[in-house]
């Protein structure tokens, strides 16, 4: 008991000990040596010893009597224990010629709304005045306008990251003004972007070719043969019925979230009324889970890879039958959280 030594667990042998000529009481009562009284570093566990000290003339006396270094003092980081050191501070004022970010920082006020983040909280690129953006940019949702070569390119521009979202699938063209379509829209004589990007730079073909709809050009002799030649399948759709069959699918292009079910529905409406089957090209296996029941393909769970064509082609059907098969077209959108891709709606039809 009050030997200097602590033995107790809770320090109680050491509490309320009749300190030493040469020592100091804390407020708990334990002793400590007296040239530790008001050094600058608290030795007591209640800061007793470093309190109602006279400070320095290059110190700062905090509200619970501490004392400080000066220069401490409005630095942005608390280092009195009650945090007094950094109150009342004056703001820092940037010039007629500076932007003042949410941080403090000045910066210079042409980089405020350059399209480029300057500020660590990002307020040199909000609010800024939402004006159309030119065409070879990309308007971000928080209103910011940026380099339409940013779009996508696994780069965050945007202050919101807005222009890595909803990026085009390897079964999708990337218009130059950002919006993602499916290939098969690509050079089909129709605009679909924004800016008809869709449609230029496309091949022209020769009188004796067919023109697919993706602009590969074939044999006009190997359109509606019952084979397909045009890598998007487009060759064999709108067929005249041959044979008593006539394949129809529903719908023929669907856009969806990753993690989704998708269903399509094939039938025989010619006479012929065929059993019929789906399959994928190149003896690609359907997708896990998937069922095939008279014509009704339900695939759950579907991830980007399982994008691209299906076909279903009538049973039994005589070779180069025209009509005796038809593509559909499956576009799966990647889901920045898949868990929760269950919330948006089932499907978008084309």
């Amino acid at each position: 008991r009050c030997d200097g030594r602590t033995d107790c667990t809770d320090h109680s042998d050491e509490t309320n000990c009749p300190c030493k000529d040469h020592e100091f009481r804390c407020g708990d009562g334990r002793c400590i040596d007296v040239h530790r009284k008001c050094d600058g570093t608290a030795d007591c566990r209640d800061y007793s010893d470093e309190r109602n000290c006279e400070c320095k003339d290059n110190e700062f006396r905090c509200s619970d009597g501490t004392c400080i270094d000066k220069a401490r003092r409005c630095d942005r980081t608390p280092d009195c224990r009650d945090r007094s050191d950094e109150h009342g501070c004056p703001v820092p004022g940037c010039t007629a010629a500076q932007f003042k970010c949410g941080d403090g920082r000045c910066i210079d006020i042409r980089r405020k709304c350059d399209d480029r983040v300057d500020c660590s909280d990002f307020s040199d690129e909000a609010n800024c005045v939402s004006e159309a953006c030119r065409a070879d940019e990309f308007r971000c949702k928080s209103g910011e306008c940026i380099r339409i070569s940013g779009r996508c390119d696994k780069r965050r521009e945007c202050p919101d990251g807005s222009d890595e979202e909803d990026c085009c699938t390897s079964e999708e063209f990337h218009c130059k003004s950002g919006e993602c379509i499916t290939k098969q829209l690509r050079c089909d004589g129709h605009y679909h972007c924004r800016d008809g990007s869709d449609e230029t730079g496309c091949r022209t073909c020769q009188l004796d070719q067919y023109v697919c709809a993706n602009a590969q050009c074939i044999e006009r002799s190997k359109r509606c043969d019952g084979r397909f030649d045009c890598t998007d399948f487009s060759d064999e759709a709108d067929c005249p019925p041959d044979a008593g069959i006539n394949i129809r699918v529903y719908p023929e292009r669907q856009t969806i979230k990753q993690g989704q079910e998708v269903v399509f529905r094939c039938r025989d409406e010619g006479t012929r009324r065929s059993q019929v089957k789906w399959t994928r090209p190149d003896n690609h296996p359907l997708p896990p889970g998937s069922t095939d029941a008279r014509g009704r393909l339900t695939m759950p769970n579907v991830q980007p890879d399982h994008g691209g064509v299906y076909l279903c082609r009538a049973e039994g059907a005589p070779g180069g039958a025209s009509g005796a098969q038809k593509a559909a077209f499956l576009t799966v959108q990647p889901c920045k959280y898949p868990d929760y891709c269950a919330f948006f709606p089932r499907t978008r039809r084309h």
